[in-house]
């Protein structure tokens, strides 16, 4: 149980820090970012709910 809840932290920072280092190169293009940052969330929040 422990180990899924750090499994999951992890991949929510990573996907965050990911994220923040692509913006700069989707900043022409909003939707997609907002789409990606939506999909991100959803699943950061499916692998949290599994834990």
């Amino acid at each position: 149980m422990m180990a899924m809840s750090s499994n999951s932290q992890v991949f929510v920072k990573l996907s965050i820090s990911i994220l923040t280092a692509k913006t700069k190169e989707w900043t022409l293009s909003p939707p997609f970012t907002k789409m990606i940052f939506k999909f991100t969330y959803l699943a950061a929040e499916s692998c949290v709910n599994m834990a």
